[in-house]
């Protein structure tokens, strides 16, 4: 094989890598600008609603579990299943464009401020946080949020592979 073409291969799998690498970067990038944008059906793109929802569900049952651990209360079961149907009117493209517009019922605007994800979909939001990115992995990436100078624990966007290239949110990592 002659220099050139050895000098071109070389680049040519660098640039393929970098660019392999960066994915999960621009995918972030343009659901930020369709956040600014208040974009809800390309925000609802870069999303998997049903792992998404199922996450939140996980999370939702394990304070629970926490709760029932502290006190023997009925309440808990119910508030849990409120906190379930809540979840699966906000986890939908309808529910978050709906709280990315600020016109959710109480309950569903409620229950995103309180996960954090309301502050998340808002241009102002990733300003006042210190967010920072990561792989966990080859198929996983995950973005953290925490509103700068409290002691609030941060808020975790997993993303997932969606085929070679693209990356979907998959899950909530919430503050327990």
């Amino acid at each position: 094989m002659s220099t050139k073409v050895k000098v071109a291969t070389a680049f040519f799998v660098f640039a393929f890598t970098a660019w392999f690498y960066c994915t999960p970067y621009l995918t972030v990038r343009e659901m930020k600008a369709a956040i600014d944008a208040k974009d809800a059906a390309k925000v609802a793109s870069y999303v998997n609603f049903p792992a998404v929802r199922e996450s939140v569900q996980a999370s939702v049952q394990a304070m629970a579990e926490r709760e029932r651990g502290k006190t023997a209360d009925a309440l808990v079961d119910l508030g849990v299943a409120i906190v379930g149907m809540v979840v699966d009117q906000l986890v939908t493209p309808e529910g978050l464009a709906k709280v990315m517009r600020g016109e959710g019922s109480e309950a569903i605007n409620d229950l995103a401020r309180d996960l954090g994800v309301a502050a998340a979909l808002t241009k102002s939001s990733w300003s006042g946080a210190d967010v920072s990115m990561g792989y966990e992995g080859l198929g996983q990436f995950v973005v953290t949020m925490k509103v700068k100078g409290t002691m609030e624990e941060p808020i975790g966007f997993v993303f997932s592979r969606d085929g070679l290239f693209s990356w979907k949110l998959s899950a909530l990592r919430l503050p327990m």
